[in-house]
């Protein structure tokens, strides 16, 4: 995968996570109808942007409350600081 592509996505997520608790599924939801992204015919645009969900939770840059692969029952937020 491109990493412009990645960049952008991330870009995007830390831009509408704020410090308010937010589904999963509406990140991703908000991300795969934005006009701002241009996802390749290849990928799957909701697996992507959840795969990028779980890698910001991972750099600890996403809080997560649940499971995020659960994505209608779990919710992330900036992680305060």
């Amino acid at each position: 995968m491109v990493d412009a592509v990645v960049e952008q996505v991330d870009r995007f997520i830390l831009g509408f996570a704020n410090a308010h608790w937010q589904k999963v599924a509406m990140v991703i939801a908000v991300a795969m109808t934005s006009r701002d992204l241009e996802f390749p015919d290849d990928v799957d645009d909701a697996e992507l942007v959840a795969s990028r969900v779980v890698a910001l939770i991972e750099g600890g840059l996403l809080e997560c409350r649940g499971d995020p692969a659960e994505w209608r029952h779990s919710e992330v937020r900036l992680v305060a600081g």
